[in-house]
């Protein structure tokens, strides 16, 4: 399989919420590096953060915008879409830039459309390392949590 198979892959594993699928998808010591998270973590830390994801955006949905890839390596450019519909679990840049301590904020009932680029390395026909880029503080304005005007984010009264 291509590198760019594995990465139709994982995007359908991904929309489907197949956990099987994307576990299988990984060597043993796969590390991911998430956007916002100060360490690269194992699958199966990856796998549970994508779990809370779902439960704070139910209908989220991952589609590939561009593609490129070489040997062992492929690129997406992807969109990421979905509703605020359960807990907002916050992430540690998402505490920083809100200036709070808590774990998760109440559902806003607000969509998110953003667009973000992840790397894989591949070995094989799996996945060795993943690294994503999203644009985190996009999503908080996207939510209403945040105000990005002129003069940098702000916090929303309020929140």
């Amino acid at each position: 399989m291509s590198a760019m198979g594995l990465v139709a892959g994982l995007v359908d594993g991904f929309n489907r919420r197949d956990l099987r699928r994307l576990t299988s998808s990984y060597t043993p010591h796969a590390r991911v590096h998430l956007a916002g998270w100060h360490e690269a973590v194992d699958v199966a830390t990856w796998l549970s953060a994508f779990q809370m994801m779902l439960e704070s955006f139910p209908d989220l949905t991952l589609t590939p915008e561009h593609v490129a890839s070489g040997d062992d390596v492929a690129i997406v450019e992807a969109r990421l879409t979905g509703t605020n519909l359960g807990p907002f679990h916050l992430g540690d840049i998402d505490r920083v830039v809100l200036g709070t301590d808590a774990e998760r904020f109440p559902p806003t009932g607000r969509a998110i459309d953003i667009t973000g680029t992840v790397v894989f390395q591949t070995i094989g026909d799996l996945v060795l390392s993943e690294r994503h880029y999203w644009p985190l503080v996009d999503t908080l304005a996207q939510l209403g949590l945040v105000d990005t005007g002129h003069q940098g984010p702000r916090l929303v009264p309020g929140r």
